[in-house]
């Protein structure tokens, strides 16, 4: 055989060897991989005991199940490895306390999740609390704002925030020293005190509108004050922030979700904003302002279709339960938890949507 035969001969055997190790199911190694796991879910950690309660439900109905895996990362990091691609070492289902961003939504498509399916199972509100032994008062917008910001307008210049008590602010609030109590940037929660309430103070400002860049607008709104009057605190979240409350200074004011302050109202106290007092009748009527939507989002490729063909165990199951009207409706039992229901017509589209697998198109 001359050299150039035996040269084609040999790559024509270490082919045809990579072929018979590949296999016919060569394509679908990632599905093999991920075949009979649970689902695995990241993401906001104040979800934590609301996606704990479903799961729970689930092994219940179906004991056989595998147990699946809370990843609690909180939701930055929590989206970040959801949208890094498909396949076994990815997590199924991140939860998030705001809508997927337009730039993730990107990332997930980019990194081939390209079929994701968005479950807004209801909403939830956020407050502000004092510990129960402190005065009671009522903050707004601006109030808020001019407490806790890095600079405030002066004219069209913004100036170090020199507020140091409370009456510093408004002369009707307490002469207590500000001290406040705010989720890390890597909780969902920082990101909606800064979409709701921050940016909510800046659009009534002056100051801001002369500020023509969206970008710097925007930094320079959700500036926060390091002169040692804030305190930030990562997960668990809720409970460090109560403890704080109860320990920590005459007029500290935490930001939590109102289930936990109500689950605590031995210790704390929540208190009004722009006038209204923040309860489960306040936030379901929409008279309360400062709330955000409890979602799921679920790889869809994840999914087993109904003749039983898909790599995760268990993810379907999880679409049905977290979509059940005993679940999500008005009497649901992630009431308990701080879930505010969404009204009738909505869940039912969400229910329809969830089960049929229907991804999102856009963000």
């Amino acid at each position: 055989m001359k050299p150039k035969q035996s040269r084609d001969a040999l790559a024509l055997f270490a082919l045809t060897l990579a072929l018979i190790w590949a296999g016919p199911g060569a394509a679908d190694s990632r599905e093999t991989a991920m075949s009979g796991r649970a689902p695995w879910l990241v993401g906001s950690t104040l979800m934590n005991p609301m996606s704990h309660d479903v799961l729970k439900k689930i092994k219940a109905r179906s004991p056989s199940l595998p147990d699946a895996r809370i990843d609690s990362r909180g939701t930055v990091q929590g989206i970040q490895a959801f949208c890094a691609g498909i396949g076994p070492d990815t997590p199924d289902i991140v939860a998030m306390s705001r809508r997927m961003r337009a730039t993730e939504f990107e990332r997930c498509s980019q990194n081939g999740v390209t079929e994701i399916i968005e479950i807004p199972v209801g909403i939830e509100a956020l407050v502000m609390a004092v510990s129960q032994k402190d005065e009671s008062f009522d903050l707004t917008f601006d109030t808020l704002y001019r407490a806790i910001a890095a600079e405030l307008p002066e004219g069209d210049e913004f100036m170090p925030n020199g507020n140091r008590r409370w009456s510093d602010v408004n002369p009707k609030l307490p002469s207590s020293d500000i001290h406040f109590i705010v989720p890390s940037s890597a909780l969902g929660a920082r990101g909606f005190a800064e979409n709701r309430l921050l940016q909510g103070a800046c659009r009534e400002m002056e100051a801001f509108k002369n500020i023509y860049e969206a970008d710097e607008r925007v930094q320079q709104c959700i500036g926060l004050r390091k002169d040692g009057r804030l305190t930030e605190f990562g997960a668990p979240y809720d409970t460090q922030a109560i403890n704080a409350l109860v320990t920590g200074h005459p007029g500290t004011v935490a930001i939590i979700p109102l289930r936990f302050a109500l689950d605590a109202a031995d210790k704390v106290k929540v208190l009004k904003f722009e006038g209204v007092t923040p309860n489960r009748e306040s936030v379901g009527n929409g008279e309360y302002i400062a709330i955000r939507p409890i979602i799921y989002y679920v790889k869809r490729g994840h999914v087993k279709d109904y003749t039983g063909k898909g790599p995760v165990v268990g993810l379907r199951e999880f679409i049905t339960e977290i979509t059940r009207e005993s679940a999500i409706g008005q009497d649901g039992y992630l009431v308990p938890q701080g879930l505010v229901p969404l009204p009738d017509a909505k869940r039912a589209a969400v229910r329809d949507n969830a089960l049929q697998l229907q991804p999102m198109t856009t963000r």
